[in-house]
């Protein structure tokens, strides 16, 4: 993966990531399953894979550089994720989103808004962002 492009997209243009760092960019692609898509050798897209690769796995900080949008980059990032052999068993998917070309995406892969009475019953604990997370 190409550190400094990864950075510069989620630092400055995805709003989900807004101000985070380089070490923390680092510490979050070293502890996950990284998809890249690549052009001409640049890195052109990304799709990150939190997960146990048994019971549960964590979509986050998919995106497409903007010159490359509606191309079929982001479908082929997420067929790579779902088809990866290192996650064939996994139980449970899960991702958040809240574009809608992107839900949309996601729902061709069977992705839906659940239901499930379990699924209210989720709790989140976001923490104070530290000042090595800017790092």
């Amino acid at each position: 993966m190409d550190r400094a492009v990864v950075h510069r997209f989620l630092s400055e243009e995805a709003h989900w990531q807004k101000d985070i760092g380089p070490k923390t960019i680092e510490r979050a692609l070293e502890n996950s399953l990284c998809i890249g898509a690549f052009v001409d050798d640049a890195q052109v897209g990304l799709a990150r894979v939190v997960t146990d690769y048994a019971t549960f796995a964590w979509i986050d900080d998919v995106f497409v550089d903007a010159s490359f949008r509606g191309q079929g980059v982001a479908y082929r990032l997420m067929e790579a994720i779902i088809e990866h052999p290192k996650l064939e068993s996994v139980a449970a998917w899960w991702l958040s989103s809240s574009n809608p070309d992107a839900r949309r995406l996601f729902e061709k892969f069977g992705f839906s808004t659940p239901e499930h009475e379990r699924l209210g019953k989720c709790m989140a604990r976001e923490k104070v962002k530290s000042d090595a997370y800017h790092q």
